[in-house]
């Protein structure tokens, strides 16, 4: 038997090929956004991203997407994605992480489909690392094709600067051989 672990995707200094794509999400993209490339085996980013949350209106601003050719894996089962978030300086509770999207898009990037979604996160954007957890189904499609990862935000007050270190990872349940 063929020993499988679950494909892990980095946040690196990179940027994503596909910026400000909000796919299925409903969302449209913030007066601010980052994107960050996501590489399995990849090296943590370094360098600090901040970006302004303007509006009460849940908006993207985090966009995240997997290298060319990665995760390589035709079937994504069902199961729970990690997404972590290192908020790298003090934006307070006035920003909020209120909802996460996964898609499937294709290497041109596509959308190919909504994997899951949680839209009732109330994550204050303090110092710390952040957690958001997704269920996702199971899909099936091209090797070739990418995770891409959307984070809506709002703000309850002010207009809070939010800074993000790109230096932490997205689990996902796709399976590679060890």
């Amino acid at each position: 038997m063929e020993l499988t672990v679950p494909v892990v995707l980095q946040q690196t200094d990179s940027l994503s090929s596909h910026i400000d794509n909000v796919a299925g999400s409903g969302l449209v993209a913030g007066a601010q956004t980052e994107n960050i490339e996501l590489q399995d085996g990849g090296t943590p980013g370094t360098t600090p991203l901040t970006f302004v949350v303007s509006t009460e209106a849940v908006r993207a601003h985090v966009f995240m997407e997997s290298a060319v050719d990665e995760p390589n894996q035709a079937r994504w089962p069902a199961g729970t994605w990690s997404v972590l978030l290192n908020v790298s300086g003090f934006a307070g509770t006035n920003a909020r992480i209120r909802r996460c999207y996964i898609f499937r898009v294709g290497k041109n990037g596509v959308n190919h489909g909504l994997v899951g979604a949680t839209i009732d996160f109330n994550i204050a954007c303090t110092f710390g690392v952040k957690t958001l957890t997704v269920v996702g189904v199971e899909t099936w499609g091209d090797p070739l094709d990418r995770v891409q990862v959307i984070l809506g935000m709002n703000k309850t007050a002010g207009t809070p600067t939010v800074k993000i270190t790109p230096n932490k990872t997205v689990t996902t349940p796709i399976l590679k051989a060890a």
